[in-house]
This record gives structure tokens, sequence and C-alpha cells, in this order.
């Protein structure tokens, strides 16, 4: 098997997390959010080693471009769905954030269809995913010691930072498609005056 096929095995072992997740954390062990925790933390290691692999030694493909977002948005939403349902955060974060999946899902492909841009990582994309990251592991891991009001405040930080990463995603995606707009005329005013 070749090597440059990891990255792809990563992203698939996570989506297979994301069963064990919920295996873990609706089960009656007496640990089963440790558990649940544990998994959702390894998941998130995946993440980090399968990026840096497909970075640092160009193991890239099409199905790896489907399979990684794929497996980090559905842990994502199945987390936050487990936590709403066991009463751990407030519904309307998950409902909120699912809809900005949604959406982010039908602009890329738009985005996808009209080949104009080619949609990569920033900085405020992975802020997001650390906000997130550490949210939930405070919520599960100290949620007893929480206050409604303190959930609340976490929770709203959290979509406030994954809204800021879309709408600077989106903005991003206006200022290169305007770029090039702004080439192509200067392409065919050079064209004109020769």
């Amino acid at each position: 098997m070749s090597l440059h096929f990891i990255p792809n095995i990563l992203s698939a072992l996570r989506i297979v997390m994301v069963g064990a997740f919920v295996a873990a954390f609706f089960s009656d062990h007496p640990n089963n959010l440790l558990l649940a925790l544990s998994i959702f933390i390894t998941a998130g290691l995946t993440d980090v080693l399968d990026g840096y692999l497909a970075r640092r030694f160009a193991w890239t493909s099409n199905i790896g471009k489907i399979l990684d977002p794929l497996a980090d948005k559905l842990m994502q939403c199945v987390v936050l769905i487990s936590l709403a349902v066991k009463g751990l955060i407030p519904v309307w974060l998950p409902v909120i954030y699912i809809a900005k999946e949604f959406l982010m899902l039908l602009g890329a492909l738009f985005v996808f269809k009209r080949r104009s841009v080619i949609a990569v990582s920033k900085w405020w994309g992975k802020m997001a995913v650390c906000v997130f990251y550490a949210a939930i592991f405070v919520i599960i891991l100290f949620h007893e010691h929480l206050s409604k009001t303190s959930i609340q405040l976490i929770s709203l930080v959290t979509i406030a930072v994954a809204i800021m990463a879309v709408v600077n995603y989106y903005i991003e995606y206006v200022k290169a498609k305007g770029k090039k707009i702004t080439d192509l005329d200067a392409c065919v005013e050079k064209k004109e005056s020769i």
C-alpha cells in the first residue's frame, strides 16, 4: 500500500470515531463522558496529523478533499447534537451550527461549480476549530461545576467565532473574485491597445 493513502485512512478512521463517540457518550459506563471525550480528542489529533502529512509530503487526493472535511463536520455536528440531547448545552447551539455548516456546504458547491476561486484554510478557520474543541473539552469535563450562564456564554463565544470565520471566508472569496475580474479587465485593455 502506498504511503500517500495514510491521510485518507486517518480521515476514514475519524468517520468511524463518530459512531464510537456516540456509543461511548450514551453508554451506561460510569466514565462514559470521559471515554467519549478521549475519542473526540483523538479524532482531533488525527485531523492535525492528517493535515500535516498531506501538506508535508503532498499526499493529497480528490477523495481526501471530501473525506477530511466530511469527517470533521460530521464529528462536530454529532458531538453538538449529543450534548444537546443530554442537556449539557442549549439546543440553539447545534441548530445554528448545523445551519451554518449547511450554508457553507452550499457556498462550497457554488464555488466548486464556478471553479473561479479555490478555498484554502485560513487562520480564522483554524481558530474557530480550536475554540470549538476547547469549548467541548471544557463543557464535557467541567459541566457539573459550570453554571447555566457560563455554558450559555461558552456556547455564544463558540458560535460567534464560527460565524466570524464564515464571514471572513466570504470576504476573502469576494476579494479574490474581484481581483480576478480586475486582472481580466486589465488583460482585455492591454489586448485592445495592441
